[in-house]
């Protein structure tokens, strides 16, 4: 007991991390939380990798960053050097960009499909910032005697972290050539074929119906 109150009497308090108190001020000013710093004002990140990996920190501007290793400090606040893994990344290279996810594959037709596309630069290694032009176009393949369909233009999100979320909807069932450019150059893979279902019929509608109502 005489341990546990002299352990208790000690008042230790825990000085919270300056991350989190930098986001607090920007919710309460109103401002973006994940904005990048004003210029002169020095910003704490703080990075969980929960040792599986190295941490990246990326994003474009120049900030003061500061990084708390917490409990990997090792005992008595023993101090770690970070160092650079790998040099910065070259130019983006369409042929080394990864795309996958049911988008690249096909699905129900009338419903929107994801592409998640990577970027890669020259040497195949990863890049962690967003700013590429990213495209995605798909034309159905017309069966013999029918006309050829309309472009279908599909919508890109960029994460500004090197990835990019792609989505397209077709119109009805078929097969279809999906293209996935980046700043003009075709990603490995593409065009993808992709084939679509007809969506489920509504119970008790007759099937002629069901496709005019489609």
């Amino acid at each position: 007991g005489g341990r546990g109150g002299a352990m208790s009497g000690r008042g230790v308090k825990m000085q919270r991390p300056k991350w989190m108190e930098e986001l607090e001020r920007r919710k309460r000013q109103g401002e973006d939380p994940e904005a990048p710093p004003d210029p002169g004002r020095e910003l704490a990140l703080h990075a969980m990798n929960q040792g599986s990996g190295p941490v990246v920190v990326a994003g474009a501007g120049r900030a003061r960053v500061a990084v708390s290793l917490g409990h990997l400090a090792g005992k008595h606040g023993a101090q770690h050097t970070l160092k650079a893994i790998a040099p910065p990344p070259e130019e983006i290279c369409a042929q080394f960009c990864k795309a996958k996810g049911p988008g690249t594959q096909g699905g129900v037709a009338g419903g929107p499909v994801v592409i998640h596309l990577e970027a890669f630069d020259t040497k195949n290694q990863p890049i962690y910032e967003g700013g590429a032009n990213v495209r995605c176009k798909a034309l159905g393949i017309p069966l013999p005697g029918e006309p050829t369909p309309p472009v279908i233009d599909g919508q890109v999100r960029d994460n500004q972290d090197g990835s990019y979320i792609v989505s397209y909807m077709v119109p009805k069932e078929g097969e279809y050539k999906v293209h996935v450019d980046v700043n003009g150059m075709s990603v490995a893979g593409s065009p993808f074929t992709a084939h679509f279902q007809a969506p489920p019929q509504p119970k008790g509608m007759p099937v002629n119906l069901a496709r005019a109502v489609s």
